[in-house]
């Protein structure tokens, strides 16, 4: 039943402006952000979650930084430590719909910290870096990059990269498009 409500939503807001306004305003996302752990939910609503904030962030600037402020982007990186292929996917596709936009909080990828995968108990009080790190858009375009930042095996890039070697899937190339999209868009100054 859960399901089902929720792959309405996804499909209701697809291509509407308006009514992705209107289900933004009911702080909707946060919602959405809790039911992409799969440890909190089953992997079918996870990824009808992921798919829901994707289209949501396909929005107006307004709408996606409402994404970004409701946590999104800290847990779509950590669902990318995932096993299950649509996961990872779809938490992916996600990452590259909000990494095009100007907004993103592409300082994020470039933590050297370990980044609590979505396994791990979210609520615990050994949180990451990137859960605490402030996600704005205007100190993050003008950071440069430490190489020291590439070859810290416990990096999010280090794991994208990582991510893109694997043979995760038939439609692998899914995953690595929305890699370099992400690492493209990162190195943008926007």
């Amino acid at each position: 039943m859960f399901f089902l409500s929720q792959r309405r939503l996804k499909n209701c807001v697809i291509g509407s402006n308006r009514l992705k306004g209107l289900v933004l305003e009911q702080n909707v996302s946060e919602r959405l952000v809790q039911l992409m752990n799969p440890q909190t939910t089953n992997e079918q609503i996870s990824c009808e979650a992921i798919l829901a904030i994707t289209s949501l962030a396909k929005g107006t600037e307004q709408h996606l930084k409402m994404i970004i402020d409701s946590g999104a982007v800290p847990q779509l990186l950590r669902n990318t430590y995932l096993e299950k292929f649509e996961l990872i996917e779809a938490s992916l596709r996600g990452l590259r719909t909000i990494f095009k936009s100007r907004l993103a909080p592409i300082d994020l990828i470039y933590q050297t910290d370990n980044i609590t995968p979505a396994t791990s108990n979210p609520s615990s009080s050994s949180s990451s870096s990137v859960d605490n790190q402030q996600q704005s858009p205007s100190s993050s375009s003008s950071k440069t990059v430490d190489t020291q930042k590439f070859q810290n095996p416990n990096s999010i890039l280090s794991h994208l990269f990582t991510l893109a070697r694997r043979n995760i899937s038939p439609s692998n190339y899914v995953v690595k498009e929305c890699i370099a999209n992400i690492l493209a868009s990162s190195c943008q100054v926007k």
